[in-house]
């Protein structure tokens, strides 16, 4: 009796450990880590992301901000974490250059492995309802005038809608003064109340308060003019021809094993082409992307290169 005890444990954890790593996670909580204030863009997709994963498969999944230096204490957290599937984040494009704007950084981007890129966002370049431009070209014409006289918000310095923005500024020939704030919802608000003439966040965020007529809308950084907003130029048709777009992806932390990246990139590609999930991307003004692991690590080494290039190019540094 005692031996066929012996047998049967030993049988029981030969089995445990064969176990693929995700079955395991399966029968834990999963959470997403979002390096950034509630209420913003990226926040409101997590969320949508969390609950359809969980009412699909019935995992626990979860989202928890941790915001503040441009999402890297959120990205350096989930860095730190154990490689076992449970603790992902979501980030922005600019999450791969940190290195590039600070001396330190307690992470490296490089080794975070690609998940999935999320999607592709158009972000609106609005001013404060108050002030008297109706136009582009007024508010153009007005910043060359008085150069740093205004001042724009973003979700954070070194984001990537500063980038965008500074970008924009080059291209058009304007100087603009940075306020950072802790996410998009606060940036936002910070127009809308005059904390700041002008700001520049995702469709998603921006257009409640457009439509509330807190602020104005003067333009925006997608290829074509936007169905939410179709009287509003694109920034192309203003001159400008060279603006990196920015995204949402999904990262691991380092020593990930590759069947675990696979199978949370299944989880989240196949929450992401849900009817009712691509029809709420649709109305945010999301290009959804979804695509391999392999296929997101690929650009993230070219957007890596490009982007070392454009951050020293405008001279953008955070310490």
């Amino acid at each position: 009796m005692r031996q066929q005890r012996r047998l049967a444990l030993t049988v029981l954890l030969a089995l445990t450990l064969q176990v693929p790593a995700f079955a395991q996670v399966r029968e834990n909580r999963i959470t997403i880590i979002v390096g950034w204030a509630p209420g913003g863009a990226l926040d409101k997709l997590a969320r949508l992301v969390a609950r359809r994963w969980s009412e699909r498969d019935g995992i626990p999944v979860v989202v928890e901000n941790k915001a503040g230096a441009n999402g890297m204490i959120g990205a350096d957290f989930v860095a730190k974490s154990a490689p076992d599937g449970r603790t992902i984040l979501f980030d922005q494009s600019s999450m791969l250059l940190h290195t590039f704007m600070r001396q330190k950084v307690p992470f490296n981007p490089a080794d975070m492995l690609s998940v999935t890129k999320l999607v592709i966002l158009p972000h609106v370049l609005v001013v404060n309802a108050q002030l008297p431009y109706k136009t582009a070209a007024e508010f153009l014409a007005a910043a060359r005038a008085s150069p740093g006289k205004f001042n724009f918000s973003t979700p954070g310095p070194g984001s990537a809608q500063q980038l965008v923005v500074e970008q924009f500024a080059r291209g058009v020939g304007i100087k603009l003064q940075h306020i950072p704030y802790k996410g998009g919802a606060p940036a936002m608000l910070a127009a809308a109340i005059g904390e700041v003439q002008v700001s520049a966040v995702s469709l998603a965020t921006t257009l409640p308060f457009i439509e509330s007529g807190r602020v104005r809308a003067l333009a925006v950084d997608a290829p074509e003019r936007l169905e939410a907003l179709p009287n509003v130029l694109t920034y192309g048709e203003l001159g400008i021809k060279d603006i990196s777009r920015v995204w949402f992806g999904a990262f691991l932390p380092p020593g990930t094993p590759a069947e675990v990246v696979r199978q949370i990139n299944e989880g989240i590609v196949g929450v992401l082409k849900e009817p009712g999930v691509i029809e709420a991307i649709r109305k945010d003004g999301f290009q959804m992307v979804a695509n391999s692991p392999e296929e997101f690590a690929a650009e993230n080494v070219l957007e890596t290169k490009s982007g070392e290039k454009m951050v020293r190019e405008l001279n953008i540094r955070l310490d």
